[in-house]
């Protein structure tokens, strides 16, 4: 099974470091930010591994942003290459608290 991981503010400072050491790691890494130049130059320093890495750029205190985020995921994670045994189950957000740490999924 693939080893995938959905880095928040990927585009600096410790979620950039997470990121990049995930990819080199040999992870596939899901790079969210608001700000796409900068989730670009995430993927520059990235190198090579660059290949294994999705930018979405997404606002995650906007619903619609976070839901189409997971969509998007989970094309990229579950292509048409991918067998379905191999796909993880992803849990699409279906509100998100901007004020405190508290998520709803549904499954």
């Amino acid at each position: 099974m693939k080893k995938v991981a959905l880095v928040t503010g990927a585009s600096s400072g410790i979620g950039q470091a997470c990121a990049l050491g995930l990819l080199k790691e040999g992870w596939q890494v899901v790079l969210v930010g608001r700000r796409t130049e900068a989730l670009q130059e995430t993927l520059a320093k990235a190198g090579a591994n660059a290949a294994n890495a999705m930018d979405v750029p997404t606002d995650v205190s906007d619903e619609a942003q976070v839901k189409a985020l997971f969509d998007n995921m989970a094309d990229w994670i579950c292509s048409s290459t991918t067998p379905v045994s191999h796909c993880p189950p992803l849990y699409p957000v279906t509100s998100v608290a901007t004020t405190g740490v508290t998520w709803s999924m549904s499954t």
